[in-house]
């Protein structure tokens, strides 16, 4: 393992455990505890001054729920067991579902996720669901930490070139980040999320050599949320 890829897993590690650290760290994008207000008003008549007003109010100091959708994407270091390793490019499209009350919660992420690590002769890919459990506390309004880990189901290990071949593998991964949120409504965010992961798959075997799959990096996203 290089000095940078052990840089890497222990910036995850340790971020994955001030994540987790209480019971799941809390709150996500969209439950901050505040009372939002948005207001609408129409004029009397074109170009009045004069107008009637609703306002609206949104307490989301109770019990929350909440949908987070993004894509995140970014260069990871990436080995394939005995066969290859290099820089592989990452790519998670996910779909979050949020329980939150205060600044505590926590979230289930699912989607779909794949590496690709090109190399001089040869090109390997892996790919599969990844089921995770994490938790989010805020720190502030608008800035959050989370931390969790889950399992990566139907992966599989692929050779793309010089001849294409795939194998099952399932994996674990590890997760740890920190989101801003930059555009807020009364029900509605917008957030940049980067987030640190580690994954590392069950023995694969192609030709008989050990491509088990393992990457580690930093990814980013926007973060769209609704609650």
């Amino acid at each position: 393992m290089t000095p940078g890829i052990r840089s890497l897993t222990l910036a995850a590690f340790v971020g994955l455990l001030s994540g987790c650290a209480g019971v799941f760290a809390g709150y996500g994008p969209g439950m901050t505890n505040e009372q939002r207000t948005n207001e609408t008003c129409t004029p009397l008549a074109p170009g009045s001054s004069m107008g009637t007003c609703t306002t609206r109010n949104y307490d989301s100091g109770g019990l929350e729920y909440g949908v987070q959708l993004g894509v995140r994407t970014g260069a990871v270091a990436a080995t394939a067991g005995a066969v290859g390793e290099g820089t592989a490019m990452a790519i998670d499209a996910h779909a979050d579902v949020t329980v939150a009350t205060e600044r505590w919660g926590v979230g289930l992420s699912s989607g779909y996720t794949s590496d690709r690590m090109f190399g001089e002769n040869n090109s390997y890919f892996y790919s599969g669901i990844p089921i995770v459990l994490y938790g989010q506390f805020g720190l502030s309004r608008r800035i959050f930490v989370h931390g969790g880990g889950g399992r990566i189901v139907h992966g599989a290990v692929k050779r793309i070139e010089p001849d294409e071949i795939s194998v099952s593998a399932g994996a674990w991964r590890g997760v740890a980040g920190i989101t801003f949120v930059f555009a807020r409504s009364a029900k509605r965010d917008l957030a940049l999320r980067l987030e640190a992961r580690v994954q590392r798959s069950s023995d694969a075997m192609i030709d008989g050599q050990d491509a088990s799959w393992s990457s580690t990096g930093l990814l980013a996203e926007l973060i769209w949320a609704t609650f």
